[in-house]
């Protein structure tokens, strides 16, 4: 049960952020990537990525990831615009299904085994299609 609430939770971070996007730049119509770079109403541009999640791996010995997200606001570049969305990832993927539906799926891992997670999300900012 708790891999199922963690692997949730991943995936509403991940689709909150989505959802406020206005387009999708990467990856390309029908395309499965690792990561999603994205684009809201103001054309700030963002990235969702994994990133080697050193202490979990170390700890569960294997390959786990945290996802990171990052948005370039007024072409200043920060670390607070830097956030762990999610940790203990040992896969994404990044799928988009349609210009404006991306099909997510992650797998969660921890000490009792692994969790996989697949949903779609629709943009709801349209702003930049106007």
């Amino acid at each position: 049960m708790t891999l199922q609430i963690e692997a949730r939770k991943s995936a509403d971070a991940i689709v909150n952020l989505l959802r406020s996007s206005s387009e999708i730049l990467r990856p390309e119509l029908g395309e499965t990537t690792s990561y999603i770079v994205f684009a809201d109403s103001r054309y700030q541009v963002g990235l969702i990525t994994p990133t080697r999640d050193v202490e979990n791996s170390t700890r569960l010995k294997k390959d786990l990831y945290k996802i990171y997200s990052y948005v370039k606001t007024s072409g200043v570049s920060s670390s607070k615009n830097e956030k762990i969305l999610a940790t203990s990832i040992s896969r994404s993927a990044f799928t988009l299904l349609a210009p404006n539906v991306v099909q997510i799926n992650i797998i969660v891992s921890n000490e009792k085994g692994e969790y996989q997670l697949l949903t779609e999300v629709g943009l709801m900012n349209f702003g930049a299609n106007e």
